[in-house]
């Protein structure tokens, strides 16, 4: 007898649901009742799955059966710009024949979502999640692209930033306007004391181009953490709603055909005072929550994180 799709959804729920209990209760136990933030994920993951595409599902049933698919000794990884490597998506599948030759399985494309105007860090200032780069093209065309990498066997992998935003990202100008619950979305201050003391054993990324891990912006009159530079806000991942508002951006883009999200910037996530606010326990937490929730509506896409950390820690940040 043929399983459902909701019962299929209900069958990866519950193996997935004992993977996310304990970091996610861990993290935000005292924030949100357990009850409440696990009903909150289930929504959300049941919502990309209903959307999911059909090609999709099929590939999600073909790797639940191989989980392991992405460590096989076939994997070929080739890294390019899109503007460089072909020109626009829409001109993308043309260059596949070349990838194959080249026997590629792994396309990482990157920086493509919609960034900031002027100075973007490369395209890691991001001001849209959900929108394309318009010089690469739409969101439509990178879903084709995707759809073409894949029938030709090739898994599409895009940079996702999750410690910051752009100060431009909608979530922050409304933060700016005043919105408190988009304010708790970001780490902000109403005056310097807090910031002073998290300097003392903070390092600074860009001393040259950005020194400090704060600014000021008197519009607002708040003090904002930027570990990076003055137009990437630092996002506040103790705000159980931040989890959420990136999962489901996650979903959203697995079902235009990520197949692999690197995770940018991840050992800064989580700040303790009297720390480096690198590489704290927290932020494996929260990857292992965003890994086993994206397994239950998107199990054919993967993560993988940058590990951001000086040679001496790598050992240990992995």
């Amino acid at each position: 007898m043929q399983l459902t799709m909701a019962e299929i959804f209900d069958l990866r729920w519950d193996r997935g649901q004992r993977d996310l209990i304990g970091p996610l209760t861990g993290l935000y136990g005292g924030v949100m009742s357990p009850e409440t933030l696990m009903g909150r994920v289930r929504e959300i993951l049941e919502k990309h799955w209903r959307a999911r595409p059909d090609d999709l599902q099929r590939l999600d049933l073909i790797r639940d059966v191989n989980p392991d698919w992405f460590l096989s000794q076939d994997m070929v990884g080739y890294v390019f710009y899109i503007d460089k490597f072909a020109g626009r998506l829409r001109d993308l599948p043309a260059r596949i024949p070349y990838l194959q030759n080249l026997g590629v399985t792994y396309a990482h494309m990157m920086p493509c979502l919609l960034p900031r105007e002027g100075q973007s860090d490369g395209g890691y200032a991001v001001k849209d999640y959900r929108r394309i780069n318009p010089d690469l093209g739409s969101m439509a065309d990178f879903q084709a692209a995707n759809r073409s990498l894949r029938d030709a066997g090739i898994s599409p992998c895009i940079d996702l930033v999750l410690n910051h935003t752009a100060k431009e990202h909608d979530w922050a100008q409304k933060a700016r306007g005043g919105d408190p619950f988009y304010q708790a979305f970001y780490r902000m201050f109403d005056d310097d004391t807090l910031p002073k003391q998290y300097e003392q054993s903070l390092v600074e990324v860009f001393p040259a181009q950005a020194p400090g891990n704060f600014t000021y912006y008197p519009d607002m009159g708040k003090w904002v953490w930027t570990t990076f530079n003055e137009y990437q806000w630092d996002l506040n991942w103790e705000n159980p709603e931040v989890f959420l508002a990136i999962l489901d951006t996650i979903l959203f883009l697995a079902n235009k055909g990520v197949e692999v999200f690197r995770l940018d910037a991840v050992a800064f996530m989580w700040k303790r005072m009297g720390t480096g606010c690198q590489n704290l326990p927290e932020v494996h937490d929260i990857l292992q929550a965003l890994t086993q929730a994206t397994r239950v509506a998107a199990p054919a896409a993967i993560h993988k994180a940058e590990a951001i950390v000086g040679p001496a820690k790598l050992v240990h940040y992995l």
